[in-house]
């Protein structure tokens, strides 16, 4: 893909058959510099400002393969182009008035989604629905700074002054409008960082065979060894289309062991943390001091395992 003024002019030195118009797809052949063939594919052209970045865009779909591509890269490069630096399309589309600043961090929250819901509202976000409802609140202040302009410009017109229940009311109700926006923050970074799950418990209680059961794959060790467990250990899973970050810990206990009780600070940290806690016990006596445990660190809602 390349925008820009040039871009018509660079792709057509380069190919053969050119579409009739702009937004039609024609199979053409692709020729580098020397005129040598080096793949035949579909273009078709954007012209501005009818386009993501509000310029001329050539789009050309080659056949994979690193080969092709790096050649059909460097034949334009060679007629004028260069390669785009990270995120300029993006960039290029907010400086030309197609997209704002928070449509832009959608397109990046797009690109970073791990997971169905964090790609569903980077779309609502891209679509516009967080601008709307900010817009919405601008121009609400701007109406209730024009009522109070208003009833101090003119406090004896024929109409009266404006009863102050009126700018009250109002008030509450922009002030209240702001407070369900920022609401939505914490959702926001569940969303797209992931809820925060933590398997905590005592030594040897089956947190890490929970942990690689949960995720499908060995990704911790498993021994009959109280202890084994000295750090954190996190990854990356979705249930039901949410992301989760789940973190298996080091066993709850008492040690004078060094390392051990540094792997369990660690613990503590993340149960601080946490979303949900999943205590773990072998039996009711472990099972009731992990609940006990967590119950002390954790803020977020604990489920017996």
């Amino acid at each position: 893909r390349m925008p820009g003024p040039r871009a018509l002019e660079i792709a057509r030195g380069l190919t053969g058959a050119w579409p009739p118009g702009p937004r039609h797809a024609i199979l053409t052949r692709i020729h580098g510099g020397d005129g040598e063939l080096l793949d035949e594919g579909v273009l078709v052209f954007f012209a501005a400002p009818a386009s993501f970045t509000g310029e001329h865009v050539v789009e050309i779909t080659c056949h994979g393969g690193p080969v092709i591509a790096s050649t059909i890269l460097a034949a334009l490069v060679a007629r004028g182009a260069r390669p785009a630096l990270p995120g300029e399309f993006t960039r290029r589309a907010v400086l030309n008035g197609r997209l704002d600043l928070l449509q832009a961090e959608a397109v990046g929250d797009l690109v970073d989604a791990t997971s169905r819901a964090a790609q569903r509202v980077a779309l609502a976000q891209l679509d516009g629905s967080l601008s709307r409802r900010i817009a919405q609140l601008r121009d609400e202040i701007l109406g209730l700074e024009a009522l109070a302009a208003y009833d101090i410009d003119f406090p004896e017109e024929d109409d009266g002054p404006i009863p102050a229940a009126r700018i009250l009311d109002a008030t509450r109700r922009t002030i209240d409008g702001i407070d369900a926006l920022l609401a939505t923050a914490p959702a926001g970074e569940v969303v797209r960082e992931g809820a925060v799950v933590v398997i905590a418990g005592a030594p040897n209680t089956g947190k890490s065979s929970l942990f690689n059961a949960l995720l499908g794959r060995k990704r911790a060790i498993v021994t009959d060894i109280p202890g084994t467990t000295r750090d954190a250990l996190e990854a990356v899973t979705e249930a039901d289309g949410w992301p989760i970050r789940l973190i298996d810990t080091a066993g709850l206990r008492e040690t004078g062991e060094v390392v051990e009780q540094l792997g369990i600070e660690v613990s503590r940290g993340y149960l601080e943390r946490a979303h949900v806690v999943l205590a773990c016990g072998d039996s009711e006596a472990t099972l009731a001091d992990a609940m006990q445990a967590v119950a002390t660190l954790s803020r977020g809602p604990t489920v017996a395992v």
